[in-house]
């Protein structure tokens, strides 16, 4: 009898130095990124950390230490950043958790549908690409299912005014933690 990982296994992606995950906002990329920076043992790296959208800066850390880059602010400049050692991870999710999760965190719709970016993603000519689903995940030890999520956002601290500062909190202590 084959034994089955509870999730896909990414060591392969350790030949690479760079690894940029991108997909649509509030597709769970934060989320992606934490995980193979914790399971290939890489440096991670916040779009918070290289100016969101400031290609020069990202440039700058590609060509430091291997890092796994989040990286969905960056998806029109994927050619920009292309390269040998460098694999781009687009992460899929359904698009009405997509449009629910936009609508919680106080985004609102989004400027483009999940399914054009997806479709953008198809059409790219990039060197090193892979796809990766979101709720294959769900078994990793990161992972925080909908009712506990739902009970952070009902129960949050006092010294946080709403649920976007909260996740602003949680990221930075990550940050810390992953560097």
């Amino acid at each position: 009898m084959v034994s089955c990982p509870a999730y896909p296994d990414v060591s392969w992606m350790k030949r690479y130095k760079v690894i940029l995950v991108t997909g649509c906002h509030r597709a769970g990329t934060r989320f992606i990124t934490r995980v193979l920076a914790t399971e290939l043992n890489r440096r991670f790296v916040g779009e918070e950390m290289v100016g969101n959208v400031e290609v020069p800066k990202v440039q700058k850390v590609m060509g430091e230490e291997p890092c796994v880059i989040h990286g969905p602010a960056f998806f029109r400049d994927l050619n920009a950043l292309d390269g040998d050692n460098v694999l781009f991870v687009f992460v899929h999710r359904p698009a009405n958790e997509i449009d629910k999760s936009n609508r919680m965190s106080g985004v609102g719709v989004c400027k483009y549908r999940p399914e054009e970016r997806e479709e953008k993603w198809r059409n790219m000519k990039l060197q090193n690409k892979a796809d990766i689903n979101y709720h294959d995940f769900e078994n990793h030890p990161f992972w925080v299912d909908q009712a506990a999520r739902d009970k952070l956002r009902e129960n949050l601290p006092p010294n946080i005014n709403s649920r976007k500062e909260l996740i602003h909190e949680t990221n930075w202590k990550w940050v810390k933690r992953a560097t």
